[in-house]
């Protein structure tokens, strides 16, 4: 074990705050995420009205 184990996230920030450690301000969103992170949930909501039956009953009806 480390001697600087924290059992919770508040006493590393208090700890950082007494030694001057720089925070470093993260955007609200990862720059690096594909645009279908953001599409999907919208895809998902347009497709809540439609009922789409088991794969063999659709396999059958092709």
């Amino acid at each position: 074990c480390s001697p600087m184990r924290y059992e919770h996230t508040g006493e590393a920030a208090l700890t950082g705050l007494k030694h001057n450690i720089p925070r470093f301000l993260h955007p609200p969103y990862v720059t690096c995420v594909p645009c279908n992170f953001f599409l999907l949930p919208e895809l998902k909501k347009a497709l809540r009205i439609y009922r789409f039956g088991a794969i063999q009953a659709n396999k059958q009806d092709n």
